[in-house]
């Protein structure tokens, strides 16, 4: 029960205003004009209107309070319900993490299978190239022996031409 002396609302303090106004006026019909029954009145009338000010702005600020509390109860249910969708997308997410690492272990298990073959066609492709590039080097000296011996043998065949013809 918080109350204060001055009201919050607006409605409240014009109540209150009218009330002590009401109040001072009865006061001062009873003291000065003598009306008795008027000034006992407007002074009941006035404690009447102030008591209904003060206790009703209890009830206002309670029934801030339960707005209030809807209010919250409604922010919860927000939270509850992003919390769920939250929830929900980390699952997606966990789900999507485990079929990445089931395809990587896929990939390393077959890289693992993989690899002693590559090695033993990586080595017969080797040799198979040793064996083409020691034909190629054989060959090469061939080609320049052969042709050493024909640039000779031309060499000297030029050589008998020119000495027939000088003759």
């Amino acid at each position: 029960m918080k109350r204060t002396i001055i009201p919050k609302s607006t409605t409240d303090r014009v109540f209150v205003l009218v009330s002590l106004s009401c109040a001072i006026t009865s006061t001062i019909l009873l003291l000065v004009a003598g009306a008795d029954r008027v000034g006992q009145l407007g002074l009941g009338v006035a404690a009447f209107g102030l008591g209904i000010a003060y206790l009703l702005q209890d009830q206002r600020e309670t029934a801030n309070s339960a707005a209030e509390y809807t209010t919250v109860i409604s922010n919860i249910t927000g939270i509850v319900t992003q919390l769920a969708d939250l929830n929900a997308f980390l699952e997606r997410e966990r789900t999507r993490i485990k079929e990445n690492e089931a395809t990587v272990k896929r990939l390393s298990d077959e890289k693992a299978k993989l690899e002693p073959v590559v090695l033993t066609h990586r080595e017969t492709i080797e040799a198979i190239l040793s064996a083409h590039s020691q034909r190629t080097a054989k060959n090469v000296w061939k080609e320049r022996a052969l042709g050493f011996v024909f640039g000779v043998a031309s060499s000297l065949a030029a050589s008998l031409v020119y000495d027939y013809i000088r003759r």
